[in-house]
């Protein structure tokens, strides 16, 4: 099936360049490409909006809202993410050491 589109001077261009560069090697090619990724585009798009009307659902479901004091839940929320990193650097620390441990005993007994 051949097809003929009208997509003006700067996409005829960016097209012309873009098998000029040897990226491409026909125009046929960065068409269906880009088909491809405007398509892949539009079902990333739905499944946001799905996660996006699942959550709205989802909150609205948990109930009737509740007065936060804005300040005290965001000194919540670093103190978790301090929580975390503390968490994570333990671990770290811990594996470094056993690491540190193991090539001593390797290498120097």
């Amino acid at each position: 099936m051949i097809s003929a589109y009208n997509i003006g001077d700067h996409f005829e261009g960016f097209v012309r360049e873009l098998v000029e560069s040897g990226r491409y090697e026909s125009a046929s090619d960065v068409m269906r490409d880009s088909l491809r990724l405007l398509d892949e585009h539009k079902k990333a798009r739905a499944l946001e909006l799905e996660f996006l009307k699942r959550e709205f659902a989802e909150g609205k479901a948990s109930g009737e809202p509740q007065e936060v004091d804005p300040i005290q839940f965001f000194n919540e929320l670093k103190a978790e993410r301090r929580a975390q990193r503390g968490e994570c650097r333990s671990r770290l620390t811990r594996s470094i050491r056993d690491l540190l441990c193991r090539w001593q005993r390797k290498f120097f007994l």
